[in-house]
């Protein structure tokens, strides 16, 4: 997308939130990136904690308020058009993810096959 079209962080701070529940990964991601804005999930105009996915994302197709999900978690309702992606000038998410299995699986040759597939395609 044009990113002329693209808007900032702080202009979301007028919409409700909905975050996930303290402890969560995917809030503690958000806070991380919210605090290098110097901002927090408390700046906006509202804040709703929600503990299941699936209820987050029913209400923010209600139009109950706007959410930060991994893409992967929510691509089936992008592709549906029941919810839209908010393309943002100034937020990068980039973190550690981790792939283990237990030592002496059966299965570590095919997990070690899919590792290498997921990281060729960084």
């Amino acid at each position: 997308m044009n990113d002329s079209r693209r808007i900032r962080t702080e202009d979301l701070l007028g919409e409700a939130l909905l975050i996930r529940e303290k402890g969560s990964g995917t809030r503690e991601v958000l806070e991380r990136i919210l605090e290098g804005k110097n901002l927090s999930v408390r700046d906006f105009r509202k804040l709703h904690e929600i503990n299941n996915i699936h209820v987050m994302k029913y209400l923010v197709q209600e139009g109950h308020g706007i959410s930060f999900l991994y893409e992967a978690a929510v691509r089936q309702e992008l592709d549906q058009g029941s919810i839209r992606e908010i393309p943002l000038k100034d937020f990068n998410v980039e973190h550690d993810f981790y792939f283990v299995w237990r030592k002496g699986s059966i299965f570590g040759g095919e997990y070690k096959e899919i590792f290498k597939q997921l990281k060729d395609k960084e």
